[in-house]
C-alpha cells in the first residue's frame, strides 16, 4: 500500500525537498538550488554543481494538487533549458500538480523530436510518483526527506531501514521511539505529517494486543490531534480514556485537568491541579493553568516561587500572566510578561498575539497621546502572529488574531483593511458563526447593510447576539412596507435577558419614531423598565415626548434621566440623552454627557457632536483638548486644525506658529497666512513668507480672516499689496459689510503710502474709466479688471472689446465703440480713477444703502460745498459730548474699569488715561488705601518677586519718566496682548510726514469748530508710546497665559468686556507665576485680588518700596513723582507736605500751573481734627518758607492754600499757635501771621 505524504507548504520548501529527494534518488550529492528567485535561470531550479555525467537538472513546479500543469508551461521550461550554456543530459520536471494525460503526452512529444534524438531527455515526476519513490526509501529516510529532520539526529538503524507496513506493528523496541518522533512532529508543527503517522498506528480501542503504556500513548496522541483540529469533544473523550488507561501517570493526570477545563468543569479541574501540585508536580503547564484560573492576584501567592521560576524560561506561563494582568488592570505587568514571552520565542504566534493584545489594551485604556503608536504596534504584533500561526498551522488561533486586528483597523478608520480581516476571520474559522457576529456588527456600524445581509446565513440564529444582529440588518434592508413587521418581531427580543436588551429598546423607539408610530414607541418603554433602568427609561420617554412636540414634558424626563446614575449606560445611550438636551437648548447640561460618550482621539459622530457643543458654549479648554487629542491620534480634519490654530493663537501663539508651519503643506493659503500673522505677533519678521499671487487667495479667505493676510502686509510696509488683497476680497465677498468696511479703512489709512495715483492722467490696466455718451448724454463706468471680471459690476478684462480701446487714452479723449453695437456712437472719457479709488468711493457712498443695519460707517448730509450746513454734525457732537460725560460720571461713581470706559467712549486706554488726568474735574481711580495701610505695604517690599505689569502701569511710569530707574531693580513681565495693544496705539497715531490730524468739536460755548491736533501733543504721544514699546522689548519678558483657557466661557467673556483680554492675561500670568500684578486701574486690581487671589501693587506703592529698600532714588525724586500723580488726580494718592512742596518746585511755584495748582487742592480733603489740621498746615508753610520759592510768590501761595483749606476756625487756631511753631524764626512767624489775619478779615 502506497502512502501519500503531505505536500511542502510553498515553493521554497518544495525546492528544498527536491534537493534532498533527488540527491537520494539520483545518487548525486552535488545537486544544489540554481541561482536565486528573480534571476534568469534558463528553466533550471536544481543542478549538479559537480558537473558529473550524465548532467541532471530539475525544474520544480509547486502547484495546487487539484490542478494540472499546462503543456505550454512544460514546453516553455524545456525550450529555456535548451538555450542555456550547460550540456544537459536529463531534464526532470518535478511537480505537485495532479497527474494528467496532456502533460505526459507533451513530455513524450518533446522526447520524439529530431527523429527521437532531442538535445536531452525530459521526464516528469508527479507527486504520487514521488511518494512511490519515498515508500521505497524506507521510513526513516523518507521522513527525513519529507520533514527535513536532521539526519544526524536519527539513529543509523532508522536511516537504513528499508520498508514498513501501512499499519505499524509496535514492539517494545520501536514504540517509544516512534511516539517520540510523532511528538517531535507536533513540536515543529508538522501536523499533516503527525496525522499521517498517527493514522498508521493501531486503534487503541480495538487492538487488544497493545500494551497499556502503548494504548495510553496512542490515545494521548489522538487527543492532541483532536485539539489541533478543533474537535474539542473528541479531545476531551480521548484524554479521559488516556487517564483511565494510566490513572496514576502524572502526565495522564495533567491531561485530565485539561479535559475537565475544556469540558467546562473548572472547579473539578482546579481541585485536580492542586492535588497534582501537592504531589510535587510543579510543571509549567500546571502553573499556567493556575494562573489562567485565578480570580485575583492573591490566588497566585502560594505558587509565586514556582511561577517566578518558570516565567524566566516558559512562554506559556508568561502568556497566561499577561492575560491575567490585563484582566486585573495591571497593564504594565501584562506588557512585561508578554514582552518576556516574545523574548523567549520571537517566532511564537501565541507570544506575538499576547503582546499585540497588551498593546491593543494599553491603546484603548491608557494614555491617549500614545494611542495611535500603540495601535500601530498592536497591528505589527498581530500581523507577525498571523504569519506564525499560518506557518505553524494553528488553525484555531488564526481567526482570533484576525478579529483582533480587524478591530484595531476599524478603530483607526482603516476600513478596507478591517473589512478584509473580518471576512478572513470568518473564512478561516472551523466554526464561522463564532466570528460572523463581530463581522456583522462591524458592517452595521459602518451602515454597510448589504455586506451584513450577506453574512447573515453564517450566524448561529439561536444566539441572542445573532438574533439582535439579524433584526437590525433586516430592518435596514426591508422595504418601507415590511419595516413594521420587522419591528414587531424585534420588540420580542426585549423579553430576553441579555446584554443587548436595553439597546434593543432604543432601536425599537427609534424605528417607531421613524415610522411615525409614537404610541408604539411608548409601549416599548414600560413603567417596569423605567423603574429598573431610570437613566435609559427617562431618556427614551424624553425622546418620545420631544418628538410629540411636548418640550416641557420632555425636559422633565430628561432632567430625571440626568439625576439618575449612568454607570450602566452605554455610550450610545448617553449620546442620545445629550442629543435630546441639545434640542431642548440645554447645551451646558449636554456637554458632560458628550464628554462621556466620545472616545478621546477618535473623530466619530459623538466627537463631532462634543466639538460642536463646546463651540456653541465657547468652551476653549474643551475645544483645545479635543483638537490636541485628535492631532495626537492623527484624526484631525480641516475644521479641527483651523480651530486649534485659532485658539492656540490666543493662548499659546508659539505652539500655533509651530503647527501653522507644519500644516502649510496641507493648505498653504490659510495656514501660510496664519503663519505670517503669528510671525508678526511673535516678532519673527524674518519668518514672514508672502506668497506671490495674493489676489488669487482672496476668495479662499473669509473677510473675518482677512486680518491674517493684511496685518503682515502692513507691518512689512507692503501697503499696495494689502489694498489690492482687500480689493479682490471685497469683489469675492461683495455682500459682506465687513469686506467693504475693511477695504474702506485700509484705503483711507494707507492709500497715500501705497502711492496709488487716485486720478491718473492716462488710462492703464488698473484704471476705472467714466464714459459719457455723446448722443444720449448719459454716463457709465468701465473698470478694467483681469481677475475674474464681473460685467454686472462694470468689470472687463484689459483685452476685452470694451476695455482695450480705452487703455492709453487720456481724460477728454473720445473713443469709437461702433464695432460693439449696431448703431455707431462715440463716448468721451470724462474721468479716470485708480480702480482702487473707484471701488473705495463706490463702497463708502453706497455703504448705508447696501447695509442699512450697519452702524460702523455713517454718512451725514451737510449740504453742498457752496451751502455748508454743519447743524447735523453739531447735533451729533452734542449727543456725543453728553454720552461721554455720562460715561465718565459712571466711571467716577460705579465699578468701571479703564478698559470699559475707553471702549464705551471709543478711545484707546492711553488716550482715555490722558483725558482723565488732563481734566481737573475728572480723576483716575487707582486704589483705595489708607496712609497706614500704604506704609505697611511699602515696608514689606517685594524684593525678588516678579512683577506682571499691565497697560495702566506702563502708561503711568512712562509719563513719570522713570522707566530706566526701575528697569534694573525688578523683573517685569508683560502679557503678549498688552504688547500688541501698545503697538496698536502706535499704529493708530497720525504719520508726522502726512501732517496733523484734524477733528471736529464744540467749544465751551457750544460753537462748532474744526481744529488740528497740536504738533507738540502728537509728538509727545508718539514719543511716550515708543518709550513704552522700547521698555517692553528691552526690559520685559513677554508671556502668554495658557491657563486662561480653563476659565468659564461666561466669565472669560465678562472679564474680557470689563477689563480687556490684555488685563485678563496679565492676571492669568500673575496666577501662573505666583507674582505681583502692577496696575493703576482699581477695578482690574479688585478682580485680580477677589476673583483670582492675586496680590496687586500700584505705581506709588512700587515707588515707595523702591525708595525704602535702598534704591538709588532720592526722597526728593519720590516726592516729585507723588506730586505728579496727585497733579494727575490719581485717586487715592497718599501725600504729605513735602510732596506739595515738590509740586511747587516742579513748576517754579506758579499756582496756575500743573502740578502745583492741582496739589494745593489736596488740602480740601484733609480729614483730621482741627488742631491736627492746624499743625499740618503750619508744617506746610514752614516747608514753604524753607523752599526755593521767593517771598513775593509766597503771599499768593499762602492765600491760595488757605482758600483751598476754606476753614476759618483752623486759620484762627493757626494764628494763635504760629509763634510757637516758629520760636526763633521771627520773620516767618510775622509774615505768616499777617497773611493769616489778612485772609481771616476777608471772611
Amino acid at each position: 500500500m502506497r502512502f501519500r505524504y503531505p505536500h511542502p507548504g510553498n515553493e521554497d520548501e518544495f525546492e528544498e525537498f527536491c534537493v534532498r529527494f533527488y540527491r537520494h534518488l539520483l545518487r548525486r550529492e552535488g545537486l544544489v538550488r540554481y541561482g536565486k528567485r528573480g534571476e534568469k535561470q534558463d528553466g533550471i531550479d536544481i543542478i549538479d554543481q559537480l558537473g558529473m555525467k550524465p548532467l541532471h537538472v530539475i525544474q520544480c513546479k509547486n502547484h495546487e494538487p487539484t490542478k494540472t500543469i499546462p503543456p505550454k508551461e512544460i514546453n516553455d521550461e524545456v525550450f529555456a533549458a535548451e538555450a542555456s550554456a550547460h550540456s544537459i543530459d536529463r531534464f526532470i520536471i518535478s511537480t505537485t500538480a495532479r497527474k494528467s494525460k496532456n502533460a505526459q503526452d507533451t513530455v513524450l512529444q518533446l522526447n520524439q523530436r529530431n527523429a527521437g534524438c532531442p538535445p536531452f531527455k525530459v521526464e516528469i515526476h508527479f507527486w504520487e510518483d514521488v511518494c512511490g519513490y519515498l515508500d521505497g526509501f524506507g521510513r526513516a529516510v523518507a521522513e527525513f526527506i519529507v520533514y527535513s529532520e536532521s539526519i544526524e539526529a536519527l539513529p543509523l538503524a532508522r536511516v537504513s531501514r528499508a520498508s514498513y507496513q501501512p499499519t505499524v506493528d509496535l514492539d517494545q523496541d520501536n514504540a517509544d521511539e516512534l511516539f517520540q518522533d510523532i511528538h517531535k512532529l507536533f513540536e515543529v508543527r508538522k501536523l499533516e505529517a503527525a496525522q499521517h503517522e498517527i493514522d498508521k498506528l493501531p486503534d487503541p480501542q480495538q487492538n487488544e494486543a497493545l500494551e497499556t503504556n502503548q494504548r495510553y500513548a496512542i490515545l494521548r496522541l489522538r487527543a492532541k490531534m483532536a485539539l489541533e483540529t478543533l474537535q474539542a469533544d473528541e479531545a476531551i473523550r480521548l484524554f479521559h480514556l488516556a487517564y483511565e488507561t494510566c490513572p496514576n501517570l502524572q502526565q495522564a493526570r495533567r491531561n485530565r485537568v485539561l479535559a475537565l477545563e475544556f469540558a467546562g468543569d473548572r472547579k473539578q479541574a482546579l481541585i485536580e491541579a492542586k492535588n497534582l501540585i501537592n504531589d510535587g508536580d510543579q510543571s509549567s503547564y500546571l502553573m499556567a493553568f493556575i494562573i489562567r484560573n485565578s480570580e485575583t492576584a492573591s490566588d497566585l501567592k502560594p505558587y509565586q516561587e514556582s511561577i517566578n521560576t518558570h516565567s524566566s524560561t516558559d512562554i506559556d506561563v508568561n502568556i497566561e500572566l499577561a492575560q491575567r494582568y490585563l484582566k486585573w488592570g495591571r497593564a504594565e505587568d501584562a506588557r512585561e510578561a508578554a514582552s518576556k514571552a516574545v523574548e523567549l520565542s520571537p517566532d511564537s504566534a501565541h507570544a506575538q498575539f499576547a503582546l499585540g493584545m497588551v498593546s491593543h489594551h494599553l491603546a484603548l485604556h491608557g494614555d491617549w497621546q500614545t494611542r495611535t503608536q500603540r495601535l500601530t504596534k498592536a497591528i505589527e504584533h498581530y500581523s507577525d502572529a498571523i504569519k506564525a500561526a499560518i506557518r505553524d498551522n494553528y488553525r484555531g488561533l488564526i481567526p482570533e488574531i484576525l478579529i483582533h486586528r480587524a478591530r484595531v483597523n476599524s478603530f483607526l478608520r482603516q476600513l478596507d483593511k478591517a473589512d478584509a480581516d473580518f471576512r478572513a476571520a470568518v473564512d478561516a474559522a472551523s466554526v464561522p458563526s463564532l466570528y460572523a457576529e463581530a463581522a456583522v456588527s462591524f458592517f452595521l456600524s459602518e451602515d454597510d447593510y448589504e455586506s451584513a445581509e450577506e453574512m447573515l446565513p453564517v450566524l448561529d440564529s439561536s444566539s441572542d447576539e445573532a438574533a439582535f444582529l439579524i433584526g437590525v440588518t433586516k430592518y435596514h434592508c426591508a422595504s418601507p412596507r415590511d419595516k413594521m413587521e420587522v419591528l414587531s418581531d424585534f420588540i420580542k427580543l426585549t423579553e430576553r435577558n441579555f446584554d443587548r436588551s436595553n439597546e434593543i429598546r432604543y432601536f425599537c423607539v427609534q424605528w417607531a419614531i421613524e415610522l411615525s408610530n409614537l404610541s408604539l414607541a411608548r409601549e416599548c418603554v414600560p413603567d417596569s423598565f423605567v423603574d429598573q433602568f431610570s437613566f435609559q427609561g427617562n431618556s427614551l420617554l424624553a425622546w418620545i415626548e420631544l418628538e410629540s412636540g411636548k418640550r416641557n414634558r420632555a425636559g422633565e424626563f430628561a432632567f430625571d434621566a440626568l439625576n439618575s446614575s449612568s454607570k450602566s449606560a452605554h455610550r450610545m445611550e448617553i449620546a442620545i440623552l445629550a442629543r435630546i438636551l441639545v434640542r431642548l437648548g440645554e447645551e451646558e447640561k449636554a456637554l458632560p454627557l458628550w464628554e462621556q460618550a466620545a472616545v478621546p482621539g477618535i473623530l466619530n459622530d459623538d466627537c463631532k457632536a462634543l466639538f460642536s457643543c463646546a463651540q456653541r458654549l465657547d468652551r476653549h479648554d474643551t475645544l483645545l483638548r479635543i483638537c490636541s487629542e485628535l492631532r495626537e491620534t492623527g484624526q484631525q480634519d480641516q475644521l479641527i486644525r483651523k480651530v486649534e490654530i485659532q485658539l492656540l493663537s490666543q493662548y499659546q501663539p508659539e505652539k500655533a506658529f509651530e503647527l501653522a508651519t507644519k500644516y502649510r503643506e496641507l493648505d498653504n493659503v490659510y495656514y501660510g497666512a496664519m503663519r505670517n500673522f503669528l510671525a508678526i505677533r511673535l516678532a519673527k519678521l524674518g519668518e514672514v513668507d508672502l506668497p506671490k499671487q495674493l489676489a488669487s487667495h482672496a476668495p479662499k479667505i473669509s473677510p473675518e480672516e482677512a486680518y491674517l493676510v493684511v496685518v503682515p502686509l502692513i507691518e512689512t510696509s507692503c501697503y499696495l499689496l494689502a489694498i489690492d488683497f482687500l480689493y479682490h476680497q471685497l469683489r469675492s465677498h461683495f455682500s459682506s459689510a465687513l469686506a467693504h468696511g475693511q477695504f474702506i479703512w485700509t484705503f483711507l489709512r494707507f492709500a497715500e503710502k501705497a502711492e496709488i495715483a487716485v486720478q491718473p492722467n492716462v488710462v492703464d490696466v488698473q484704471s476705472a474709466v467714466q464714459l459719457k455718451n455723446s448722443s444720449k448724454e448719459d454716463t457709465r463706468w468701465v473698470v478694467i479688471e483681469d481677475t475674474s471680471p464681473d460685467p454686472a459690476r462694470d468689470e472687463f478684462t484689459a483685452t476685452s472689446p470694451v476695455a482695450q480701446p480705452l487703455v492709453g487714452k487720456h481724460r477728454g479723449d473720445s473713443v469709437d465703440l461702433t464695432r460693439l453695437t449696431a448703431q455707431p456712437h462715440q463716448e468721451r472719457i470724462v474721468d479716470v480713477k485708480s480702480k482702487y479709488a473707484y471701488r473705495f468711493e463706490d463702497s463708502i457712498k453706497n455703504f448705508q444703502i447696501r447695509f442699512p443695519g450697519e452702524a460702523s460707517i455713517q454718512s451725514i448730509n451737510m449740504g453742498t460745498p457752496d451751502d455748508l450746513d454743519p447743524a447735523p454734525l453739531v447735533e451729533s457732537l452734542k449727543e456725543r459730548k453728553e454720552y461721554v460725560d455720562k460715561a465718565i460720571a459712571f466711571y467716577h461713581e460705579e465699578p468701571c474699569s479703564l478698559h470699559l470706559l475707553a471702549t464705551r467712549i471709543g478711545l484707546s486706554e492711553y488716550k482715555t488715561m490722558d483725558g482723565l488726568t488732563a481734566n481737573d474735574a475728572w480723576m483716575l481711580r487707582c486704589n483705595e488705601c489708607s496712609p497706614s495701610e500704604f506704609d505697611e505695604r511699602a515696608v514689606e517690599g517685594f524684593e525678588g518677586q516678579k512683577i506682571v505689569t499691565d497697560l495702566s502701569a506702563l502708561v503711568t511710569i512712562t509719563r513719570l519718566g522713570i522707566l530706566d530707574c526701575l528697569a534694573d531693580q525688578y523683573e517685569f513681565i508683560v502679557s503678549r496682548k498688552s504688547k500688541e495693544t501698545i503697538i496698536d496705539w502706535l499704529s493708530e497715531l497720525p504719520d508726522p510726514e502726512q501732517g496733523a490730524d484734524t477733528y471736529a468739536s464744540l467749544t465751551a460755548e457750544g460753537e462748532f469748530t474744526i481744529r488740528e491736533v497740536p504738533f507738540e501733543l502728537a509728538k509727545r504721544d508718539r514719543e511716550e508710546i515708543e518709550s513704552i514699546v522700547s521698555f517692553v522689548e528691552s526690559h520685559c519678558e513677554v508671556r502668554d497665559s495658557p491657563g486662561m483657557v480653563n476659565l468659564a466661557p461666561k466669565k472669560r467673556k465678562l472679564y474680557g468686556e470689563f477689563i480687556g483680554l490684555h488685563s485678563l492675561d496679565s492676571i492669568g500670568i500673575a496666577v501662573d507665576e505666583h507674582s505681583l500684578l502692577w496696575t493703576d486701574d482699581f477695578c482690574t486690581a479688585m478682580i485680580a485680588e477677589t476673583d483670582f487671589g492675586v496680590d496687586r501693587i500700584w505705581t506709588q506703592l512700587l515707588l515707595r518700596a523702591f525708595l525704602a529698600n535702598g534704591s538709588p532714588a532720592t526722597p526728593q525724586l519720590y516726592s516729585e513723582m507723588v506730586a505728579k500723580l496727585a497733579g494727575w488726580n490719581y485717586v487715592s494718592t497718599v501725600w504729605n507736605n513735602e510732596d506739595v512742596v515738590a509740586a511747587g518746585e516742579l513748576c517754579n511755584w506758579d499756582i496756575n500751573t500743573w502740578p502745583l495748582k492741582q496739589c494745593l487742592r489736596l488740602f480740601r480733603s484733609l480729614r483730621m481734627p482741627r488742631s491736627a489740621k492746624a499743625r499740618h498746615m503750619l508744617d506746610f508753610f514752614r516747608q514753604l518758607r524753607r523752599s526755593s520759592c521767593v517771598e513775593f510768590k509766597q503771599t499768593t501761595i499762602v492765600q491760595s492754600t488757605l482758600n483751598e483749606l476754606n476753614c476759618a476756625a483752623t486759620v484762627r487756631l493757626m494764628i494763635r499757635h504760629v509763634d510757637q511753631f516758629f520760636p526763633i524764626d521771627f520773620p516767618s512767624a510775622s509774615f505768616l501771621k499777617e497773611e493769616f489775619i489778612y485772609w481771616a478779615k476777608l471772611r
